[in-house]
């Protein structure tokens, strides 16, 4: 399932947002809110790509089918007029960078923390272990840009000893946990039992698997947009197919 347009009412885009396949699959309500966040925020009109990076292709050494991939996503952002491209994914961002340089891209914490809380976010009332994705290793705004959001939400963060630039793989990275389930699912419960605290996350994936794997895990957005009134710590793991359904 994919789309790339503008803003409605709009015949140019100044910014994309692109929340990438994960995010859109895991809480595609949340989506929405963010996006209809950004348009209201942003000057110059925000257009809406909803799709894969082509990641999974590069994991998998499917040179070709990646390379097809990444070529229709620029295609796709130069018919949009080569807008700032705004993506939720530290793995989205990582591809980006490396493959596409010639676009300018940011991540949307970076965007957010400029922007003012919006209407109707939320905390928890307890401290939770914030869990960094492990494409974010080497991106260092977008991790201080999460936390500055945490600080500005309220929210009460316990760093670990494999945080920021030692972050490590909640099990779907190189699809793990397609190529060795039980590698996969080790990962998982690895990472999610590493605190006696819930956890909080901004990767969408890392969220589910976190949260499939031994302590609730919440994603940073629910705190932001509180999406029909939902506990962001009560959320399970969507699964397959759900998520399929909910990109559609």
């Amino acid at each position: 399932c994919s789309l790339s347009r503008h803003q409605p009412g709009n015949d140019s885009s100044t910014y994309l947002f692109y929340p990438g396949c994960q995010l859109a699959g895991s809480a595609p309500e949340t989506v929405k809110q963010t996006y209809g966040f950004l348009a209201t925020q942003l000057q110059g009109g925000v257009g809406l790509m909803l799709g894969c990076c082509g990641i999974p292709a590069h994991w998998a050494g499917r040179t070709a089918l990646f390379d097809e991939t990444m070529a229709a996503f620029k295609a796709k952002v130069h018919r949009l007029g080569n807008p700032t491209v705004i993506t939720a994914c530290s793995s989205c961002l990582s591809m980006f960078k490396e493959f596409a340089p010639e676009l300018t891209t940011t991540s949307l914490w970076e965007v957010l923390d400029t922007l003012p809380l919006p209407d109707g976010h939320s905390r928890p009332q307890k401290p939770l272990t914030l869990h960094d994705p492990c494409t974010a290793r080497e991106q260092g705004g977008l991790r201080a840009s999460v936390r500055s959001l945490c600080t500005k939400l309220g929210i009460e963060v316990v760093e670990h000893d494999y945080s920021g630039e030692l972050a490590d793989c909640c099990g779907y990275g190189g699809l793990m946990q397609f190529a060795n389930k039980p590698l996969g699912k080790k990962a998982g419960q690895h990472k999610a039992s590493r605190s006696g605290l819930d956890g909080l996350a901004y990767c969408a994936m890392c969220r589910d698997n976190l949260a499939a794997h031994g302590r609730p895990v919440a994603h940073l957005l629910e705190y932001l947009f509180t999406a029909n009134g939902q506990d962001p710590l009560a959320r399970s793991n969507p699964g397959f197919s759900p998520r399929h359904e909910n990109r559609a």
